[in-house]
């Protein structure tokens, strides 16, 4: 039989094979790289929350810091924003026509509260009778020259309560041509102030307290002769909109400080 060589091989040229000891070392080390891997994935995770908290609470300060609602939106306009544009609006509206004295136009701050505090924040208008007395003496008639007379000495406080009957509210429309006189003038100064305006029906007018009548103004009639018929939940259109507003009726608000041209989008020019 041939013989078979045996080849010898030397164990120090053959790779040495890993141990548990090389395991064990190498454990740690993988533990820290693992470790190390949680900790920058942990980080990241905390600054990107950081980052978002920041923000968050910057959507919050900002209003807060101005008096304003926490969720009202942070780059609304500003009370000051509103203080600076009522002159604006307001010299504007004195060169609407008064109709012979028989209507005033005032600008002042307007300011929603349907979100837990001060909110989208305008410029709000209001067109109120200027001669409440007129309207006072048309609708109580005997009682009203009664309380002016007795006013200037001619009458007694007993013979006015007699007399008087409980106070009543009077509403007086309020023209389309004087409705759209005051969007004319209002629109665009409120749109060069970049602020918002709404235009509201008058207040109670402090003339009429001398008699048993409260007069106040009313937006309605006015409002559909120049927009046709209004759905009882409003009219919402990109650049302005309709809305019933709470004790006051419906009224007109214009996306001035977002939109140009707001004008044209309600079908009104000069």
């Amino acid at each position: 039989m041939p013989e078979v060589p045996v080849k010898l091989v030397d164990p120090a040229s053959q790779p040495a094979h890993r141990s548990g000891v090389d395991r064990a070392a190498a454990g740690p080390r993988l533990s820290s790289r693992v470790r190390r891997d949680s900790r920058r994935k942990a980080l990241g995770v905390l600054s990107l929350g950081g980052a978002l908290m920041l923000l968050l609470s910057g959507c919050f300060v900002v209003p807060l810091l101005d008096g304003r609602s926490p969720f009202d939106d942070p780059s609304g306009s500003s009370f000051k924003d509103i203080g600076q544009a009522i002159p604006v609006v307001q010299e504007a509206l004195d060169q609407v026509d008064d109709r012979d004295g028989e209507w005033s136009y005032t600008a002042g701050k307007g300011v929603d509260r349907s979100c837990e505090g001060a909110c989208n924040l305008h410029v709000a208008v209001r067109i109120a009778p200027k001669n409440a007395q007129k309207y006072a003496l048309e609708d109580c008639g005997d009682c009203g020259r009664d309380r002016a007379s007795s006013d200037s000495g001619t009458g007694s406080d007993t013979s006015r309560a007699k007399s008087s009957p409980a106070r009543e509210i009077k509403s007086i429309d309020i023209p389309a041509e004087v409705l759209e006189d005051v969007l004319l003038a209002a629109v665009p100064a409120a749109e060069s102030a970049g602020v918002n305006v709404r235009i509201l029906d008058g207040e109670f007018d402090d003339d009429a307290q001398a008699f048993e009548i409260t007069v106040v103004s009313s937006l309605d009639h006015a409002i559909e002769e120049l927009f046709g018929p209004i759905p009882q939940r409003g009219l919402d259109r990109e650049a302005f909109e309709i809305t019933d507003v709470i004790f006051d009726g419906f009224a007109v608000h214009a996306r001035t400080r977002t939109h140009s041209g707001v004008l044209d989008a309600m079908g009104l020019s000069r």
